[in-house]
């Protein structure tokens, strides 16, 4: 942007950046170009279309994803899976099976992939120039794909077998070390195995005091009875009478009684239940035979009494028993003072042989873990399938598909038409080139007083006077007219010295015909007489300096004849009312002019008189922005 452009004048830009009027006429002067370009378009569709554009035919083979039920089903890993399918390595495998000399690039644009997240079906569809030609290609990327799934777990299976006898060696490792730090502990108590050892010291111990109790429990039984047996001794003769008559039958039964009480006390302890039944039979019967008077004993004979001799015979046995019971007891009790101290001993370092069997016990079944994960990878190696399955093969397709060659012969001329009119657009705006008024008002961001074919078409000069004559005359201050170039300095003093001699000769405007303006006797051809006046209207010293003219004097039109840029042109600039820049319609770029203000150091008071315009141009505005505003511009 220029260093004097300011909001406010951006905003009111006057014109336009390009001229709309102008690229219609630079169609209009080349509308030949137009038809040709649609003609051309339209043959080379044709010849396209015959040529190259062939049917084709579309074959589809539809796949499921089935994951393990191990794996993850994430539609990322869905995602992936299918994109392998085009993967260059897969299409290369293709290609070779195919033994097609397309490129691989050729053959992923006759690949098309159809997949859905919720489903995970997957559709292949295939395109061919020949319907043979696309079911092959179809199955063919699917059986490849398939392929390569299996070459995936495979590989995939084989790294993690190789991965779980890694682990199982150092699970072994592991192992073997903790049986070493076992078996030192073993070696080091001087037990073969101890869990065993502690199981049989704590079986014994339990052992040991049960005997004990056992032999208690017998010893006071014994006693007992050998107590019994000597109240017995005690209480019973040692002999009875072995044979009696009686003639009461209680009696009779009395004896028989006695007899069977003596021989139960023979083998029967004296609380036995038989012998207490019997014991109270006896006593029921002779109380029966007491009370009996008439019972008398026929006759008897004498023997040694049997109860007296089970009763000892009872009391020998029972001392036995009770001696061997202790004797046992006694063997017990110090066996169990053994046994205790080997399961104190054992029992300090249960807790380590705890910790060094759990270990052993951990390592073993990591270990077996391992081997049986190893087996079952194994298992998948050798048996390894892919995730996909095929859910309907690819089939020949009942028709082509839809033809692309009305698109190619419709699209061509269109294609056509649009390169012809950007190319003569682009023709027209090469170099950037200012070339209408409206253009040239909007890069200055300045007034264009005036436009003219002159001095391309001479006879345009005195037109041209005649538009400036409408408001110089009445205008007062001084006007500076400076050529953008140097090409156009001569252009300036003409344009100078007529407008110096409108105001100063009081020449006056004639009317105007329809084909040539009349100003005054032949101003059209009207030349000044010599450079020398021409110049003398200049600033003295070559433009370095102007004299400043009262608010009553006329109008004073100069000519820069100095350099094109510098301080001097500058501060002639400033010092004058106004500045009229002479353009020459198509020999500046926009960006050149853009810059006239920082050239000229102003920011308001330019003009510009646009000359040498393109006669195709003269119907479009002359004038642009605020022309009346310029002329009534003073010097501050």
């Amino acid at each position: 942007m220029d260093q004097f452009d300011s909001d406010d004048d951006n905003k009111g830009r006057p014109g336009v950046p390009v001229d709309a009027g102008r690229l219609l006429t630079a169609l209009r002067r080349h509308w030949r170009v137009i038809p040709t370009a649609i003609a051309a378009g339209a043959l080379i569709g044709l010849a396209i279309a015959a040529m190259l554009v062939k049917p084709s035919y579309t074959a589809k083979a539809t796949m499921l994803w089935e994951p393990p039920s191990d794996a993850d089903p994430s539609d990322r890993s869905f995602l992936t899976q299918v994109d392998s399918i085009k993967l260059a390595s897969n299409l290369k495998e293709v290609r070779r099976r195919l033994k097609s000399k397309a490129t691989v690039d050729e053959l992923k644009e006759k690949i098309n992939l159809l997949f859905d997240g919720q489903s995970h079906l997957v559709v292949i569809e295939a395109t061919d120039s020949t319907s043979k030609g696309a079911v092959n290609l179809a199955n063919t990327v699917v059986d490849v794909f398939l392929n390569y799934q299996r070459t995936i777990g495979r590989d995939r299976g084989s790294e993690r077998s190789r991965r779980v006898e890694a682990d199982i060696k150092a699970a072994q490792a592991q192992l073997k070390t903790a049986q070493d730090a076992y078996e030192a502990f073993r070696k080091e108590i001087g037990v073969a195995d101890f869990e065993v050892e502690l199981r049989l010291a704590l079986g014994k111990v339990d052992t040991l005091k049960q005997q004990i109790e056992t032999s208690k429990v017998e010893a006071a039984t014994q006693a007992a009875a050998e107590a019994q047996y000597k109240a017995t001794l005690a209480s019973t003769p040692a002999t009875t009478v072995s044979t009696q008559s009686v003639s009461n039958p209680d009696a009779t039964q009395l004896a028989t009684v006695r007899v069977q009480l003596a021989e139960a006390r023979g083998h029967l302890s004296a609380d036995h239940p038989t012998v207490l039944r019997l014991q109270r039979t006896v006593e029921s019967l002779e109380a029966k035979v007491s009370s009996s008077p008439g019972a008398t004993v026929t006759g008897s004979s004498i023997a040694a009494n049997p109860q007296y001799a089970a009763a000892q015979s009872g009391m020998q046995i029972a001392r036995v028993a009770k001696e061997s019971a202790e004797a046992r007891r006694i063997q017990a009790e110090k066996a169990l003072e053994e046994a205790n101290v080997q399961l104190a001993r054992l029992s300090s370092v249960k807790g380590r042989a705890e910790q060094l069997l759990s270990a052993i016990a951990a390592q073993e079944a990591h270990r077996n873990e391992l081997e049986a994960l190893n087996v079952r990878t194994r298992d998948q190696v050798r048996s390894a399938a892919s995730d996909f399955r095929v859910v309907t093969p690819a089939s020949l397709p009942d028709k082509a598909n839809p033809s692309k060659r009305r698109a190619v012969v419709i699209r061509t001329p269109i294609i056509a038409l649009v390169i012809a009119l950007l190319g003569i657009v682009g023709y027209e705006l090469r170099g950037l080139r200012v070339h209408t008024a409206r253009e040239a008002g909007f890069w200055a961001n300045a007034a264009v007083i005036a436009s003219s074919t002159w001095p391309r078409e001479q006879t345009t000069l005195g037109q041209l006077i005649d538009e400036l004559s409408d408001a110089a005359p009445a205008v007062r201050g001084t006007t500076l007219v400076v050529g953008a170039r140097v090409n156009e300095v001569p252009l300036a003093r003409e344009i100078a010295y007529w407008l110096s001699h409108l105001t100063s000769s009081g020449v006056q405007r004639g009317i105007v015909g329809a084909d040539e303006p009349v100003v005054g006797p032949d101003i059209g051809s009207y030349r000044p007489a010599n450079a020398q006046a021409a110049r003398g209207l200049a600033a003295p010293g070559g433009g370095t300096a102007l004299i400043r003219r009262g608010s009553e004097a006329l109008t004073v039109a100069q000519a820069w004849d100095g350099p094109p840029h510098g301080p001097s042109l500058r501060r002639a600039s400033r010092l004058a009312d106004r500045v009229l820049v002479v353009v020459a319609a198509g020999t500046m770029s926009c960006t050149e002019i853009s810059q006239l203000r920082s050239r000229l150091g102003r920011s308001n008071g330019i003009g510009l008189l646009l000359v040498g315009l393109n006669p195709e141009f003269v119907k479009l505005p002359d004038r642009v922005g605020e022309v009346a505003a310029f002329w009534e511009q003073s010097a501050a």
